[in-house]
C-alpha cells in the first residue's frame, strides 16, 4: 500500500488546482465562523425571558416585594471624586449592557424584556458627603406594562 502525505499531494497540484483548494478552504472557514455567531435580535421587538429570568419573575409574582434576591452593597470612595468621570463610567456601562436598561412586560400572556434606549445618569451632588445613585431596583419596583404591539 502506497501512502502519500498531504504536503506531497499539495506539491503535486497544479497552481490552478492549488488556488481552487485554497479558495474552497477559505469559504469553508467563513461558513464555519458565520455558524458560530449569534444573530442580532432586532431592537424594536421584545425579547423572551431567559430561563433564569423566568424563574425569578415567577417567584416575584408569587411573593411580590420580597427582598429574597436583593443584594445590598455599599462602596466607599476615598480621595477627590471626579464626578464627570464617574458619570461617564456609569453612562458607558449603561450603554454597553442591555440588562441595565431592561424592564418586563406581558405580550400575549407571556413575560418579555423591553430594552430601553440608554438615558444619561447624572450625579446629584458632588459636595454632599453621601449621595445615592439608582444602581439597583428590586423586581417589584420595575414597571410591568403591556408590550408594544
Amino acid at each position: 500500500m502506497i501512502t502519500i502525505n498531504r504536503s506531497e499531494r499539495l506539491r503535486n497540484l497544479s497552481p490552478a488546482k492549488r488556488m481552487l483548494l485554497l479558495k474552497s478552504l477559505q469559504n469553508e472557514a467563513v461558513r464555519t465562523e458565520a455558524a458560530k455567531t449569534i444573530p442580532v435580535r432586532p431592537a424594536d421587538e421584545p425579547a423572551p425571558l431567559s430561563f433564569a429570568q423566568r424563574r425569578l419573575f415567577f417567584v416575584d409574582q408569587l411573593f411580590p416585594q420580597s427582598p429574597a434576591y436583593n443584594m445590598p452593597a455599599a462602596v466607599r470612595l476615598r480621595g477627590p471624586l471626579q464626578v464627570a468621570v464617574l458619570e461617564q463610567s456609569f453612562n458607558e456601562q449603561i450603554r454597553r449592557h442591555d440588562i441595565l436598561r431592561t424592564t418586563f412586560a406581558f405580550a400575549n400572556g407571556e413575560p418579555v424584556q423591553i430594552i430601553s434606549p440608554a438615558a444619561p445618569v447624572f450625579c446629584r451632588s458632588a459636595t454632599a458627603p453621601f449621595f445615592q445613585l439608582p444602581i439597583h431596583l428590586p423586581m417589584h419596583q420595575l414597571p410591568i406594562t403591556s408590550a408594544p404591539a
